[in-house]
């Protein structure tokens, strides 16, 4: 399968395993399953190693979710990181395995519809905010097409 080079570029933090969250998790994911692991098990493991919470999967509301982090700096840490996460695991499952698992992708397509609203773009300050969102929706139109038919 050929991805588009945002989708790898361990560097460009505008990708989605170019991030430090991202990268790490690509890194851990090849040791996690060259040791013989299977995938599902792996992001609980890493969200208890994070000590991420394993909730806040399904909302969206930019308002509440900005709103939180202005007010907690735990809360900063573990939703865009959980976000970070989750969207750099659905990417290292397809690099590593050839394929996300359902659940993952759900997430990641969750987390990157939540990191495409212009208020938790604004709040994470990034440069190129217009570059962001294009990168983003060249990840969600992926991953959507990457779901299994049903």
């Amino acid at each position: 399968m050929k991805l588009d080079p945002i989708f790898t570029d361990e560097v460009n933090e505008y990708g989605p395993l170019g991030n430090d969250t991202g990268a790490d998790v690509l890194g851990h994911y090849r040791q996690w399953r060259e040791s013989g692991n299977r995938p599902g098990q792996f992001l609980p493991h890493l969200l208890q190693a994070w000590e991420i919470g394993d909730y806040d999967w399904d909302d969206q509301d930019a308002n509440v979710i900005v709103e939180e982090m202005q007010r907690s700096q735990q809360a900063v840490f573990e939703r865009l990181t959980r976000d970070d996460a989750i969207i750099g695991l659905a990417f290292a499952q397809i690099v590593v395995d050839g394929a996300a698992q359902p659940k993952v992708l759900e997430r990641a397509l969750k987390a990157v519809q939540r990191q495409s609203e212009d208020r938790i773009i604004d709040f994470r300050g990034w440069d190129d905010p217009a570059y962001r969102k294009e990168v983003l929706a060249k990840v969600a139109a992926f991953l959507a097409a990457a779901r299994p038919a049903v």
